[in-house]
């Protein structure tokens, strides 16, 4: 479906889709799902290293401990920029 410059694409597995370097790009799953995102040029690594915290390994995620400190997010999204678009259409 294409919304104006949007295009929305319907995947099912094991469907794949790419976008060009630069492109704004959303996600939304409707169903249980995996995703896997794979970005080239490198860089994202370094994003991803910036505002993650390592765990051990556990079969299950920990619980997050408080609220997300948004505004040390927000930072490290314009140090590497990542720009949030707004979420897909319904």
């Amino acid at each position: 479906m294409n919304h104006g410059a949007l295009v929305v694409a319907i995947l099912r597995p094991p469907n794949p889709c790419s976008a060009a370097c630069g492109t704004e790009a959303s996600v939304r799953s409707i169903l249980t799902s995996r995703y896997l995102a794979v970005f080239a040029p490198a860089g994202m690594d370094d994003f991803f290293a910036e505002v993650g915290k390592p765990v051990a390994y556990s079969a299950t995620v920990p619980a997050p401990q408080g609220p997300p400190d948004m505004e040390r997010f927000m930072g490290i999204c314009q140090k590497h920029g990542v720009v949030f678009a707004g979420p897909p259409p319904a």
